[in-house]
């Protein structure tokens, strides 16, 4: 009986010793895992930067040294580790299951200039800014400022580790927040390991990041008075789903003459009309970048209710360049009005590119099986753009 008890003892303790070590296997196969790093431990300072317990980075870097590491390349993150309450790094990555969780990208244009790539999480937008850095030696702490010199943000440099034909760029920043009591917002700080990009996948990234928000520092951020649940975003999918050929929703690419159908979601990607955003603004109006109309799909004012919570519509597209330049683009918004303002907005940018003969493709399952029987062909954001497969 002592036999099979001491058995058991030494088989618990041994699945508790792998199950301890799994994370730490892992992440010692990871080529920017620096032990060194993970063994330290990390404190807000006064100004309320979390940085390295002792203040100095682990690698003496001089700042002319940095900049040839740094300038003219960008830099997309490899490994988030999440600061924990003690002061030490967690093991696993910050993004393990958490959903649609969007880093920034950094590129370092110059010795005092930087831009930063990050995705808008409430308009759902891939979205740059341009900003100013400054670097101290001593402490390795960077700091963010706007065009207007306002401390944007910052970051604590730490290393920078070579291996093989990669860069490695470790930084101490902000990562995320979480909503704690009162509602209020509560930052979390982690390790971010960025690898160096090459030529190729910072244009990829350029390419991506395409709406400037460099400009937009000093204005109020009126999407922080919304309540969350009041919050939208901005579906578009093929109103046949035959022409999706398999895609489903969350692609951005749409071929034109095929009709398509928009719609607000909340972040369940649910829509219906008893969601609480159709009654909390006054109106939400729809636009289209670069064309004419707008298009009104609630009025919620002077004891009249009117709701559409669905749109469609058609989107020609008479350029035939395949690389998707910003110009190519169509960027579609709605705004959410209240007391005669903007109060929200969410937008979504879409490629629209064309096949066939002279960009028309006549298989369009629309156009085989339409939904309307003179085949009439419309664009809401410009009603002066109808066309007709009959050739009204």
């Amino acid at each position: 009986m002592k036999r099979c008890l001491w058995m058991i003892f030494m088989v618990v303790g041994i699945c508790m010793l792998t199950g301890c070590s799994s994370d730490d296997d892992k992440l010692d196969s990871l080529p920017w895992n620096d032990k060194e790093l993970f063994n330290q431990s990390f404190v807000l300072n006064q100004d309320g930067y979390c940085i390295l317990d002792g203040k100095a980075p682990v690698c003496d870097i001089d700042r002319n040294v940095l900049n040839s590491w740094l300038v003219s390349y960008g830099w997309q993150p490899v490994g988030i580790y999440q600061m924990k309450e003690n002061g030490k790094l967690a093991t696993t990555d910050y993004r393990e299951g958490i959903k649609d969780y969007s880093p920034k990208v950094y590129e370092f244009l110059s010795e005092n200039q930087l831009m930063t790539y990050y995705r808008d999480e409430d308009a759902r937008t891939f979205c740059f800014k341009k900003q100013d850095w400054s670097y101290d030696d001593a402490t390795g702490i960077v700091i963010k400022t706007n065009k207007a010199g306002k401390v944007d943000d910052y970051m604590q440099i730490l290393d920078v580790k070579f291996h093989e034909d990669e860069a490695y760029l470790y930084v101490m920043e902000k990562i995320g927040s979480v909503t704690v009591a009162d509602n209020q917002k509560k930052a979390i700080y982690g390790l971010v390991v960025y690898q160096r990009l090459s030529s190729l996948e910072l244009i990829d990234v350029q390419n991506t990041y395409t709406i400037d928000k460099s400009d937009e520092e000093d204005k109020p951020n009126e999407t922080e008075k919304v309540p969350d649940d009041c919050r939208y975003y901005i579906r578009c999918v093929y109103a046949n789903s035959k022409d999706a050929h398999g895609m489903g929703d969350g692609h951005s690419k749409f071929q034109s003459f095929r009709l398509l159908s928009l719609d607000l979601t909340d972040y369940l990607n649910n829509n219906s009309s008893a969601n609480p955003y159709y009654h909390y603004y006054d109106s939400i109006v729809w636009s289209c970048k670069g064309m004419p109309d707008r298009v009104v799909s609630l009025r919620n004012e002077n004891n009249c209710y009117a709701v559409s919570i669905n749109l469609s519509t058609y989107l020609f597209q008479i350029s035939r360049n395949t690389s998707m330049t910003e110009e190519d683009r169509t960027l579609i918004v709605a705004d959410g009005y209240k007391g005669g303002r903007v109060v929200y907005s969410s937008g979504i940018y879409l490629n629209i590119y064309n096949t066939g003969f002279m960009g028309y493709d006549f298989g369009s399952s629309d156009l085989l099986n339409p939904s309307n029987e003179d085949y009439d062909l419309y664009c809401i954001f410009d009603e002066s753009k109808r066309d007709s497969k009959c050739g009204k």
